[in-house]
């Protein structure tokens, strides 16, 4: 099974949890890390392509995003 880890987090390299959450992810076999942050601009077709080409998408992002 395909898993696309989607990351979104401004200081991602200073980030206790998003470290322990991609040290974790690396023990998935078949796993695809991508840091949206990391490939800006945007270019909606490899998004998409990205997004089309997994079974299952973990969304990650800051938890404070969400209120």
């Amino acid at each position: 099974m395909k898993t696309l880890i989607v990351v979104s987090h401004p200081t991602l390299d200073q980030s206790q949890t998003q470290q322990f959450l991609k040290a974790s992810a690396a023990t998935i076999a078949d796993a695809t890390w991508h840091h949206l942050d990391a490939s800006l601009p945007f270019d909606p077709a490899q998004e998409q392509a990205l997004l089309r080409a997994a079974d299952r998408i973990i969304f990650q992002f800051p938890l404070y995003w969400y209120a």
